[in-house]
């Protein structure tokens, strides 16, 4: 089974809780006990960045998810952009259980072998204080026409053009 994560906007210590918060819901309780997963999928192709205390974060979290045999997927940004250089200067890429994707679809081909018909995708909104989190069990697919029509509406709300 895999789990998908989608935050959208920017990632710093104030925010970075929040998206903490959803993985250990999936990882830890009831949750894992009727449904455990495999591999977390976390796409930041909606994230505008991340400050250095969310990069920590993801080490933090690939801790949690390295002791329940579960493997981190980063998709959604290349290993030079922003992210990915701070990603790499808390060394979480290249982490044994971890793998990054450029996109979202590799990042599918890749665990579709191992995983099952069926995805839960959580999208975290975050805006200010407020956070808006929102999950959906969908097949691939769906969901890849779902995150097309997201990431449309994301970029016209936030289009810096």
């Amino acid at each position: 089974m895999s789990d998908i994560i989608t935050p959208l906007g920017f990632l710093f210590f104030g925010t970075i809780t929040h998206v903490e918060k959803t993985i250990r819901s999936v990882i830890e309780g009831p949750s894992w006990q009727q449904r455990p997963v495999q591999f977390l999928v976390l796409d930041l192709s909606l994230v505008g960045g991340i400050d250095m205390s969310s990069a920590e974060a993801f080490v933090r979290i690939h801790r949690v998810l390295s002791a329940r045999c579960v493997t981190l997927v980063f998709c959604g940004f290349e290993f030079d952009s922003p992210i990915g250089r701070a990603l790499s200067s808390v060394e979480v890429i290249g982490q044994p259980g971890v793998e990054l994707f450029s996109t979202f679809n590799d990042a599918m081909e890749c665990e579709w072998i191992y995983t099952d018909e069926r995805l839960t995708i959580t999208f975290i909104a975050l805006q200010g204080r407020r956070t808006h989190i929102c999950m959906l069990g969908l097949s691939l697919k769906r969901l890849r026409c779902l995150l097309l029509s997201v990431s449309a509406i994301y970029s016209s709300l936030y289009n810096t053009d």
